[in-house]
């Protein structure tokens, strides 16, 4: 890409090895805390949670159990981290 477009510090996305649709209407939230723990739907606030308005690209990388999805948020990318 060339461009950090997402403010996550990356701006090479070689690393990613699945990219797939995002579905308009799911629901997801960052599963990581502050302590890069990974937490439940049960430990997030519900005002956490995002409803995708539009598709946004889920891309992970397995042998690293990271990733996330890029989203459309009031006409700029956003991220949401998914481990």
């Amino acid at each position: 890409m060339g461009t950090d477009i997402l403010g996550q510090g990356f701006d090479d996305i070689s690393w990613v090895g699945v990219f797939e649709k995002a579905p308009k209407g799911e629901i997801y939230w960052n599963n990581v805390n502050d302590d890069g723990e990974i937490i439940t739907d049960e430990e997030v606030n519900e005002t956490d949670k995002i409803k995708l308005v539009n598709d946004g690209i889920f891309i992970h990388q397995a042998e690293s159990c990271g990733g996330g999805v890029i989203y459309l948020n009031k006409g700029k990318f956003a991220w949401i981290q998914q481990e």
